[in-house]
């Protein structure tokens, strides 16, 4: 009797360590998290070398409203936006995309997308650090597997490549896809300086950002906060 049921047991253990292993193999792939390359372009920051959401270089990733670190909110509730005499007028009752007391910088906070889903090292870069990729690298206007972008050259040689994947001011759809790459800086545009801006607003309703067009050069410039855009993360040396 005690050899079969040591049998038993034993038939019963390699049964379970198969199942076990099966399910390791049927793992999804989603849970499986891509991590850049962090490209040293000869500035005070190393860059990612793809965007946030994205599996490669030449991807365009998600589109992303500032400071919302899951990524998955793309609603405007709360928020009434309108035009008037050149001035963005906002009323602004959302507790999403930093709130109704949003932080001056959002790099390396709770708030900061890159942080979350990127991996604990990278962050959002400063409208500092977007200046410096400006300022001290070449930018071309190329086409990488279909997708249209800026290749980024730095100081060192080494490059990047920064997506045109357009972006979403409210509407369902992205506009100025393969025309347009808009990416977050991680700094607020202050409420003292938000009217010289264009903006009215109790609070403050927009967000440091780079854009750059098809035939035009990079700038920083500013956006609601509530829109969509890109996020390329930053790595500290």
């Amino acid at each position: 009797m005690k050899h079969i049921l040591s049998l038993i047991a034993i038939t019963l253990l390699v049964v379970t360590s198969i199942s076990l292993t099966a399910c390791g193999d049927d793992e999804p792939e989603v849970t499986k998290r891509a991590v850049p390359e962090a490209v040293d372009l000869g500035l005070s920051v190393k860059w990612a070398s793809f965007n946030v959401g994205a599996p490669s270089s030449s991807a365009t990733g998600g589109l992303y409203g500032w400071a919302d670190s899951s990524g998955l909110y793309n609603k405007m509730d709360g928020i009434d936006i309108w035009f008037q005499d050149n001035v963005t007028h906002c009323t602004w009752n959302s507790v999403h995309y930093g709130g109704l007391q949003p932080l001056a910088n959002i790099t390396g906070t709770d708030y900061d997308i890159a942080k979350f889903t990127v991996g604990a090292d990278w962050r959002v870069p400063t409208s500092a650090e977007f200046q410096e990729l400006i300022d001290q690298c070449v930018w071309t206007e190329v086409t990488v597997d279909g997708q249209n972008g800026w290749n980024v050259v730095g100081p060192n040689g080494k490059s990047i490549f920064l997506p045109a994947a357009g972006m979403r001011d409210g509407g369902i759809i992205a506009v100025g896809q393969n025309r347009i790459a808009a990416y977050w800086t991680a700094n607020l545009v202050a409420k003292s300086i938000q009217r010289s801006q264009g903006y009215d607003s109790d609070v403050p309703c927009a967000a440091w950002c780079m854009k750059v067009k098809s035939g035009d050069k990079p700038s920083i410039t500013h956006d609601m906060r509530c829109y969509l855009m890109s996020v390329r993360p930053v790595y500290a040396k």
